[in-house]
């Protein structure tokens, strides 16, 4: 299978070697989209854009929402704020998505999740309402971009807020926009991944984080995580029983690497 891995760029060092090792992605954050120009055809392109800018009156959308303001409103004025920006002094503003025309798709969140719901519904109108702004000038929107192991998953339970994000799902897959989640990976590549699970300490756990099978034991042959390879279970937990198993995932993987403290414990032998 082709390699579906790429970069993302925080300035852009090293960005001629990731065009010609054939990258298949490439995501620049706000301060490097005039970068992605030189991407050629083929790769998917994304731009991140800042979700909090005060030079531009601009905040988050829970901020919003608590603020009383509705999502298609919140919606226009995120989209609209973020669009037509100063580039300098004595400058004309300029159209952020018109002069980044290689940029396919637009990523305006940054892990804020709905805690509840209520706001899940909220937040699921706003991102249909954004989608549709993306859609009105050709281009996409990456959606939810929420932190590693988050929103709960909670199959079941009246506080889960994953049914109520189904239609921002089913939205992006009829229109060919994606979701975005982020997954971290340790030093040890397994590390979070099936038993071995971890908690904030980075100490080892066992619990299971994935599918079961009949009699309720962990079904070991599809591994699952709680940093890493997480989206599997939300796929099979909501996504595929809904129909939506061809929604179009992007995961942001942030490998960290071991202090000296981790390099002595990974050394150590685990219980799980």
């Amino acid at each position: 299978m082709p390699s579906k891995l790429g970069p993302h760029f925080i300035g852009t060092p090293g960005l001629p070697r990731w065009i010609d090792a054939g990258a298949r992605v490439f995501k620049f954050d706000p301060t490097s989209l005039g970068a992605s120009g030189q991407i050629p055809p083929g790769p998917l392109v994304i731009g991140k854009l800042d979700q909090r800018e005060d030079h531009l009156d601009l905040t988050d959308w829970k901020a919003y929402m608590n603020g009383g303001g509705r999502p298609a409103e919140v919606a226009a004025h995120r989209f609209n704020v973020q669009r037509t920006i100063f580039v300098g002094g004595n400058k004309p503003r300029v159209d952020r998505y018109l002069v980044n025309p290689r940029i396919d798709a637009w990523e305006d969140d940054n892990e804020v999740v709905p805690d509840n719901p209520d706001e899940a519904r909220w937040y699921a109108d706003y991102c249909i309402a954004m989608m549709g702004l993306y859609e009105a000038i050709g281009r996409r929107r990456a959606n939810f971009c929420f932190a590693v192991g988050t929103p709960d998953i909670r199959s079941g339970d009246a506080s889960d807020i994953w049914p109520h994000l189904l239609p921002v799902v089913r939205h992006a897959r009829d229109h060919g926009h994606y979701l975005a989640l982020h997954e971290y990976m340790g030093y040890e590549a397994d590390l979070g991944v099936g038993w071995k699970q971890i908690d904030a300490q980075r100490a080892p756990l066992r619990r299971w984080h994935g599918r079961r099978d009949a009699a309720g034991q962990p079904d070991e042959s599809y591994p699952y995580g709680y940093v890493a390879l997480r989206y599997r279970l939300i796929y099979d937990t909501y996504f595929r029983p809904a129909g939506l198993a061809d929604a179009l995932l992007l995961i942001c993987l942030l490998y960290t690497s071991p202090s000296p403290r981790d390099r002595t414990r990974s050394r150590m032998p685990s219980s799980a």
